[in-house]
């Protein structure tokens, strides 16, 4: 094992519990986040079409992009701890309601509920890692919540596939144990943060009018919008593509499983190799491979 790697593990595992207790939740969350991933094919089972379901699916990440732009805000007001929990509450009950609405109306309304409180804990988690986690350890910290995220998935992904063959009920049911399972999580290990004003005190403060003047920030994100766009192809077509293959939904979830564990043990030796790369020239590869990949796969069948 190379120094950079015996170092990369040892900040890991030195990590403080605030951050063990965020990536165990996101474990637990990404294991249960089937919604996402096979709303468009529940929707399309239920007869609606492509399209609708398709608005579904943009209803969630439309939904998801205000969670994360008030999320901030929520947890100033009422602290770190409780807009995660709020956000986990609030998520399993409206998961929940998805599969008792009888309206594609409803089911907008839902999923564009269930995209809001999904994401509506994500600024508070990342200010418990920067409150709690050395300067130092950061890129160890994100490591670690990227291995947890995505062994969730590898895991869940199969699993998802799976229960939806006995019944799409069980992945709405399952979806919403896992958010209470993080929040009570939370409850339990979590105490409330505050930024330290010692590690912190040099942060600049303005609010999204400091990002907006921030032209590096503006085409990193304008990307990152791009490359977003191409990803979500993974489970708003790429489903109906493996349906149309006369493929079953058990192999769109080993799909999505052997994705994530690729992800799982390829994730961390990169990091190893990159961390000491100019960012740029590392985000523009990881886009180009992106794209390239999700390109193949447009072109695959089951022969």
């Amino acid at each position: 094992m190379t120094a950079t790697a015996t170092s990369l593990t040892r900040r890991i595992m030195g990590l403080p519990r605030e951050a063990w207790v965020i990536c165990a939740g996101m474990f637990v969350n990404k294991f249960g986040g089937f919604l996402n991933v096979f709303l468009v094919l529940y929707l399309t089972y239920r007869g609606y079409s492509a399209f609708l379901a398709g608005l579904a699916l943009g209803a969630v990440g439309f939904g998801g992009f205000l969670g994360n732009a008030v999320g901030g805000s929520v947890a100033d007001l009422i602290g770190r701890r409780w807009t995660i929990v709020a956000s986990m509450f609030g998520t399993a009950v409206f998961t929940l309601l998805v599969p008792l609405a009888d309206t594609i109306g409803a089911i907008v309304a839902l999923s564009l509920a269930v995209g809001f409180l999904a994401q509506l804990y994500r600024p508070a988690a990342g200010a418990i890692l920067v409150d709690t986690v050395p300067a130092r350890d950061l890129i160890a910290a994100v490591s670690l919540l990227r291995l947890a995220m995505n062994l969730g998935m590898a895991i869940g992904g199969v699993v998802g596939g799976l229960l939806s063959v006995l019944s799409y009920t069980y992945l709405f049911v399952g979806n919403a144990v896992t958010c209470l399972l993080f929040g009570l999580l939370v409850l339990a290990l979590l105490p409330e943060t505050r930024p330290a004003p010692a590690e912190h005190a040099g942060a600049v403060r303005g609010g999204y009018r400091t990002v907006f003047r921030d032209r590096a920030m503006m085409l990193y994100l304008l990307s990152m919008t791009a490359a977003t766009y191409v990803y979500t192809q993974t489970i708003a077509t790429l489903p109906l593509h493996v349906r149309n293959e006369g493929l079953g939904n058990e192999f769109y979830g080993l799909l999505l499983g052997v994705n994530a564990l690729l992800i799982v043990l390829l994730e961390l030796p990169l990091v190893r190799f990159t961390e000491r790369r100019p960012p740029r020239y590392v985000i523009a590869a990881g886009v180009i491979l992106l794209g390239a990949g999700v390109a193949l796969t447009g072109v695959a069948d089951e022969r």
